[in-house]
Parts: C-alpha cells; structure tokens; sequence
C-alpha cells in the first residue's frame, strides 16, 4: 500500500540539465545544474552562491534541440551549502522571458 501524498501545490520534476545564471546588477554569467523544476520554481546546483532575495536570470537549454531554451526571471529563496554540489539554490519563477530578453551573455 502507499501512503504517499503529494503535499506541495506543483509536482517537481527530477532534472539534470546545465542552467545558466546571472544575478541581476551583475555582469558575469555563471553555470550549474538544475536538480529540479516544477511549475512555479527550480533548484540549481552550483559553485556560486547567491545570497537570499536576489533576483536572478536563468536559462535552461534542453540537451534536444526540439526544446526550446526555458528562460525566466527568479528570485531566491534559499541558498544551502552541499558539499557535494557547492550550493543548492531554490528560485520561485517570476516570469518567463523571450529570448530578447534575457540580456548579455545568454544565446
């Protein structure tokens, strides 16, 4: 029998895929891996840690080229330290965003 109960309001999808990033007011794009993605937020595993609150542009490029880039703007919620991935940092989706305006250093 199972128990299970979905209790979150979205279903998160298990992904690994390269993401990159910019916090807003900074000019350098970092990279990482998105653990996860869900309707409403995505977790990033990655080197930089960006502190809570920030705002954040993020592109997710599928590994087939049939998929378009997801390109959205973030802000943090969380930022954990994993020693095994650097950082795990939790976004809640903002707003999805053309191509045209993800700014400098994204395709």
């Amino acid at each position: 029998m199972n128990d299970f109960s979905e209790k979150r309001s979205f279903y998160r999808m298990a992904v690994n895929g390269p993401v990159k990033f910019r916090v807003n007011g900074d000019s350098a794009v970092s990279t990482g891996s998105v653990l996860n993605l869900s309707s409403s937020g995505l977790l990033i595993a990655s080197e930089q840690e960006v502190p809570v609150n920030s705002s954040m542009t993020v592109q997710i490029t599928p590994t087939q080229a049939i998929t378009p880039p997801l390109t959205a703007q973030v802000e943090v919620v969380r930022n954990e330290p994993d020693s095994s991935v650097g950082n795990r940092i939790a976004c809640r989706i903002i707003k999805l965003l053309a191509d045209d305006e993800a700014g400098p250093g994204f395709p």
